[in-house]
Order: structure tokens, then C-alpha cells, then sequence
């Protein structure tokens, strides 16, 4: 018998809530949706019109970020029509929508598959973001504690586990001797403030909440703020660990990490990760000096930002970092250890590695990269679009109207590649291979004297003049490292010339070629056999070394 009695008092009324809580809202939302509505609004995105919405009437829209797209243009004009009305007017026909207390989710009109049992969500209106209100133990065993995340949760079993086993628990727990005529608004007032508490999915404000002089937190959210300083504006803020603000106005300090929903105006410190602009509303841009151990982030707004490893803004004056600096729109100067990576930059330096779309100067140890520059400079390898100087190992270029030095120099668009077979009075066999554009080519060469039996390398830059179709005038300049067969000089032995020659066009890639050169040697005879094939037009000698200049030839083919 007490069995029964304790079973009439706890089931009963365990099932006298279940269903209450799947009947009463309906009638609640239903009235609700029949509030009036004016709209005129033409070419707007679907998010400037829910945030509209949600101003006038208080309704959140949520919705899976697979399903609509948010900067959607759409014009809608209604005058003081019922809100279910306009939401028919306003959304496609394969888009349905659910009330749960005073958010709209959105969803397919047709079931969707489910992966895992669970449906991502995020908030149609960019400005928000999903995040966990309390602790909830979700099935499989995961753990979500207060967090402003997105996350992925699914609502239909939240409605069936969570929601109606807090309202089975309250209503077990709540005076049972209440009257009856009193039983209907107590039930009312549970289910509504148990569907507050167990709302598994909430948006924050799209804008700040309120604004004050400072904030004190020890670690999110143990402050003086609690969890509205994620939603509110601070001229201070300090945080002995790590932080969570809405925007900070003035100067914010952190000990590991500071973390901001809209923007920051001011100076932004801290010992390990400043984290600005999680929240997509434009309305907010930051303007901020940031400080950090290891990483700047800035995801709206312009930014000067100094860390010990990484850097990463929306748009930047100055940033400086030990390892990698990125600039999505614009950055004027990038200094990295490691790499920097713009769309837009007026200087970028870098140990290894710049890449860029529009750059003026790029200096790099290994690589420069860019759809556009004016200056190029690195140890092994540079690329770019159009314009400007290049200097190093192996440049690159689209088009001839700059100027490359190096090695390898490959111009895609009516740039010249050639080899070349000659002979002359001092080196009596070479190979050479030329490259870049006519105005300014490099010049790579090798070669032999049999006489002497030495080796000579050299490296230099040429210039070609079109006399006519077939007709062509060569100036270049070449120095060359002279060497033994065993390369065991002890000292410096160079031999340097200039030589204008008249190239004659026999076929396309078939030419044959003829002129004097200018040559200067500076050997030291103890140290190679170097003997001199004419009369020296001017000789001296200095420090054991003689120089000597004469007038010789050259001659080959070229292909």
C-alpha cells in the first residue's frame, strides 16, 4: 500500500508534466508567432533581416550552416502582418522551422540524415555564436561545460532526455498538495522554467550588453564580470589567467590568454595568446596594438602585433613575429623569422619565405612569391607575376617588363633561354647558357684552356639590340674564377671582359656569332700558369699580383 501511494505521488504527476510540456508551449508559441510585424527592407542579407526580427520581437533564429546561406540578398516589405506569416513570406519552400521557448531553429523541410546522431547547428546571424548555457551530459558521454563554442548537439534528444527528465525531476520534488486550481499554473511556470534552464542551444548578443570601467578575472569566468563579460565593453581589463570579454576599450592585460568577442581599441598584452574577434559582426573592428608570447589574432579591424611565434590579422600597420606573420587583407610591414603571407603588403622580410598577391618589396633567405612586385630579393628562388626587380638564384617572371638577376632567370611570356658553344684567344673551348628577357639576360659560363690547363667559371649579364629580322648586337660583361685542374689555388685568380657581338640569325634557334672583347686578368704566377696570348695594352703589378689588359676575340654558335 505504500508502494502504490508512493507511486501515485511521484508517476502520476511525472506523467502529468510530459505531457503538459508537449501541449502548453504549442499554444504559447502559437500566440506568440501571431504577434504583428512590419518590414521594408530591399537587398538586405537574410542576417540583417533576423536581427531585425529578433529586435522587434525577441525571437533568435538558429540553424544548421549546411542548410541556408546567411549573406543571401532578399527584399521583403510587410505592414503589421503576423510573424508565422511573414517567416512563409521569407523563407524558401524547402526550409521549415521549430519554436523552442523564444528561438526559431531552422531546419530541412525533409528529415535530414543524422551522422552520429547529432545535427550542427550556428546561429543564422553571424553576429551570434552557439554556445552550452549550463553543464549537460549528453549521450555517448561527452561532457560539455560553459563555453562560447560552436558546438554540435542534437536538439530532438535533448527534448526527449534532458528536457522532459529535469521537468519529471522538478515536478517529483515540487509541493504535490498544491490545490488544484493551482496545479495548472504551477505546471505553466515549471515547464517554462525548466525549458529556460535546459535550453541546450543559446545565442549571445549581437551587440554589447553594457559598458564598464574594468574587470577582474582570475580564469573564466571567475571575474567580477561572471559570464556577462562576454558580452559587455570594458575601458581595463585584467586577467590573472585567462580571460573572456565583449570588447575592451583602453588597455587589457592577461597572464596566459585574452580572449574577445567583438573588438579591442587600445593595447591587448598578454603572456601566451590575444584572441580578438570570434564574433562575425562588422559592426565591431578592432584597432589595436597587441602584445603576445606566441600568438596575435585579430579577425576584424587593423592591428600592430608583436609575438614570440605567431601573428594573424584581418588587416595590419606593423607585425612582428618569431615565426610567421599572415595578413588576410592588408599588412604595410611583415617581419618574420620563418614566413609572411599577405594579400596586400608594402614590405615583407623573412628567413625562408614571403608570399603575397600584391607586394612592393619582398626580401627573403629562401623564397619570395608574389602575383605582383617591385623589388624581389632571396637566397634561392623568386616569383612574381609582373613588374619590378628580382635578384637571386632562380627568378621567375610572367611577363618582360622588369628586371631579374640571377643564375636561372625564366621570363614565360617572350623571354629568352639560349646556349651557347664559343671560342677565343684565352678560352679556348666554353659552353655558356643564357637567360631572362633581351633588355637584361644572365649569363652562366664554363670553360677551358688547354695551353695553360686551367679551368674558368663565370657568371655575367648581357643586353641584345634587333638591328633587323635576322640581325642582332650583343654587349655583355662576364667575370670569370680561374682554376687548376686540382683546384688547389691558394689565392684569388679572376679574368674579367666585355664583349659587343654581332649575332647572325640562320634559322629560328640557330644563330652564329663574332666580336672582340676587352679583357683584364689579375694572377698570381706562383700560384697558376697563366700565359698572356698578345701584347698587354697596360700592365703593373700589386701585391704579387699582375694585372694586364689586352684586346682579344670570341666566337660560336648559338641555340
Amino acid at each position: 500500500m505504500e508502494r502504490m501511494y508512493l507511486l501515485n505521488k511521484i508517476l502520476k504527476p511525472l506523467i502529468v508534466v510530459a505531457f503538459a510540456f508537449l501541449f502548453l508551449p504549442l499554444s504559447a508559441q502559437q500566440t506568440e508567432l501571431k504577434q504583428p510585424v512590419s518590414l521594408d527592407m530591399r537587398q538586405q542579407s537574410l542576417s540583417n533581416v533576423f536581427s531585425t526580427i529578433t529586435a522587434k520581437t525577441g525571437f533568435r533564429f538558429s540553424y544548421n550552416a549546411r542548410l541556408l546561406d546567411a549573406e543571401k540578398k532578399v527584399s521583403i516589405r510587410v505592414k503589421n502582418q503576423p510573424l508565422d506569416k511573414v517567416l512563409a513570406q521569407l523563407l524558401p519552400a524547402e526550409i521549415q522551422y521549430k519554436v523552442i521557448g523564444k528561438y526559431i531553429i531552422l531546419s530541412a523541410a525533409k528529415t535530414e540524415e543524422i551522422v552520429e546522431n547529432k545535427i550542427p547547428l550556428k546561429p543564422i546571424n553571424e553576429i551570434d555564436t552557439l554556445y552550452i548555457q549550463n553543464n549537460f551530459l549528453l549521450n555517448r558521454g561527452m561532457l560539455f561545460n560553459n563555453c562560447h563554442n560552436n558546438i554540435t548537439i542534437n536538439i530532438e534528444e535533448m527534448n526527449k532526455k534532458l528536457v522532459l527528465l529535469a521537468i519529471g525531476m522538478s515536478a517529483a520534488t515540487a509541493n504535490m498538495s498544491a490545490q488544484p486550481e493551482e496545479k495548472t499554473g504551477l505546471l505553466h511556470n515549471l515547464v517554462e522554467k525548466v525549458t529556460t534552464i535546459t535550453s541546450t542551444i543559446t545565442t549571445t548578443e549581437p551587440t554589447v550588453r553594457e559598458t564598464k570601467p574594468l574587470q577582474l578575472t582570475f580564469v573564466y569566468p571567475l571575474g567580477t564580470g561572471g559570464v556577462n563579460a562576454f558580452h559587455n565593453e570594458y575601458k581595463f581589463s585584467l586577467n590573472i589567467l585567462g580571460g573572456a570579454t565583449g570588447k575592451v576599450n583602453g588597455l587589457e592585460l592577461g597572464g596566459i590568454i585574452n580572449v574577445n568577442k567583438f573588438s579591442v581599441k587600445g593595447v591587448q598584452a598578454a603572456g601566451v595568446i590575444n584572441f580578438t574577434g570570434i564574433s562575425s559582426n562588422t559592426e565591431y573592428r578592432s584597432n589595436a596594438v597587441q602584445l603576445a608570447g606566441c600568438i596575435n589574432f585579430n579577425n576584424k579591424g587593423v592591428s600592430e602585433q608583436f609575438a614570440g611565434c605567431i601573428n594573424l590579422s584581418d588587416t595590419s600597420n606593423v607585425q612582428m613575429a618569431g615565426m610567421i606573420n599572415v595578413a588576410i587583407k592588408k599588412s604595410n610591414v611583415q617581419l618574420g623569422g620563418i614566413a609572411n603571407a599577405a594579400k596586400e603588403s608594402n614590405v615583407q622580410m623573412a628567413g625562408i619565405a614571403n608570399a603575397g598577391k600584391t607586394t612592393k618589396v619582398q626580401i627573403a633567405g629562401t623564397v619570395n612569391v608574389t602575383s605582383e612586385s617591385k623589388c624581389q630579393i632571396s637566397g634561392i628562388f623568386n616569383g612574381t607575376g609582373k613588374g619590378g626587380f628580382q635578384l637571386g638564384l632562380i627568378n621567375v617572371r610572367d611577363s618582360t617588363d622588369g628586371v631579374s638577376i640571377g643564375l636561372v632567370n625564366i621570363v614565360k611570356k617572350n623571354g629568352l633561354m639560349q646556349g651557347e658553344i664559343s671560342t677565343g684567344e684565352i678560352i679556348h673551348l666554353a659552353g655558356s647558357f643564357r637567360s631572362g628577357s633581351k633588355k637584361l639576360y644572365g649569363i652562366i659560363t664554363a670553360g677551358y684552356n688547354f695551353s695553360d690547363e686551367f679551368l674558368a667559371f663565370g657568371y655575367g649579364l648581357g643586353t641584345m639590340f634587333t638591328l633587323s629580322n635576322t640581325l642582332g648586337l650583343n654587349i655583355e660583361g662576364v667575370h670569370y674564377n680561374l682554376h687548376d685542374t686540382k683546384f688547389s689555388n691558394k689565392r684569388y685568380q679572376g679574368l674579367a671582359q666585355i664583349r659587343p657581338t654581332l649575332n647572325v640569325a640562320l634559322a629560328k634557334h640557330f644563330s652564329i656569332f663574332a666580336g672582340p672583347t676587352l679583357n683584364l686578368s689579375m694572377i698570381d704566377q706562383s700560384d697558376i700558369e697563366f700565359s698572356l696570348p698578345y701584347n698587354s695594352l697596360w700592365s703593373t703589378e700589386t701585391n704579387r699580383r699582375e694585372l694586364n689588359a689586352w684586346i682579344g676575340f670570341t666566337a660560336g654558335i648559338r641555340l
